[in-house]
This record gives C-alpha cells, structure tokens and sequence, in this order.
C-alpha cells in the first residue's frame, strides 16, 4: 500500500487503574512485578512511549479486523500481536503466517499464502490515542514474517 487514504485508522481512549500519572516528570508509574495481588517494584516510562505502546494493542486489533474485511471473512493460521520492529526502535504490531509440521511430516498451512497475506496486510495503522486531555497520534507499523512450528 503506498497511498495514505487506504491507510487503516482507529481512535482509542487509553484507561489503565493501575497507572498513576506523574505530572512533574511527564511519566507514568505502573506496577512492573507482582507476585498474586502483591505489587512488588513499580516502574516509570515517559508518557508517550507508554501511549504509544497502548495504541500499538488497538493497531493489532485494527490488522486482524482490516484482513478478515479484505477476504471477506475470518483467516486461520495468523497470529498477530505487538513487539518490536526488527531493528528494536519502534514498537510494531508483527504478524506471522504460521505452519505446522505435522508428526507424520506433512505442513499444515494458513487459509491464505504468503504472498497473498503480504498483500492484504497494511504496512502501518494510523492511530489516534487520547490519554487523560490530552491526544497522541502515531503510525504503528505492521511488519509480516513466516514461521514454521513443529508437533512433538
């Protein structure tokens, strides 16, 4: 896709209880270890990479809900979800057109190629974060591998 009116947009409202907002240093201050309902050690991150981590988890959604539009119905054998980019600067949402390697050696395959999965998944979400006043843009990229998982 290069031309940006198709690309994929969603707005989300990021609520989290278990982040307080610290507005002196622009960060928010979330639970980093619990051990059962124990929170044992917080943490702190700037507030828009932490939004941007957020808008990332609504930008996943947005790929599985743009590619089942595009085929007209649901696509097994994808699993999407969020991590980095492959050179570790941006947080992205990856998609991943999965096999399986059966016992008996067979490879049990997707309901789409990969070639054809490459061209349905959009290359970015746009997507629109508002946290408390305030609102945050940003483009989520989606990048595509192939993985082949084996039965034991």
């Amino acid at each position: 896709m290069t031309d940006d009116s198709d690309v994929p947009r969603v707005t989300v409202r990021v609520e989290d209880e278990s982040v307080e907002y610290v507005e002196r240093d622009d960060v928010v201050r979330f639970p980093r270890v619990r051990t059962g309902g124990e929170i044992l050690e917080y943490g702190t991150m700037p507030v828009e990479r932490w939004v941007g981590f957020r808008a990332a988890e609504a930008a996943k959604d947005a790929v599985r809900e743009e590619l089942e539009k595009r085929v007209n119905g649901k696509i097994s054998g994808v699993a999407i979800g969020v991590g980095s980019t492959d050179d570790g600067a941006t947080t992205a949402v990856k998609t991943y057109h999965q096999r399986w390697r059966n016992t008996d050696g067979t490879v049990t395959g997707p309901s789409v190629s990969f070639d054809r999965l490459k061209e349905l998944t959009p290359e970015k979400i746009d997507v629109t974060a508002k946290y408390r006043d305030e609102t945050y843009s940003c483009s989520v990229p989606v990048e595509l591998d192939s993985v082949v998982a084996e039965f034991l």
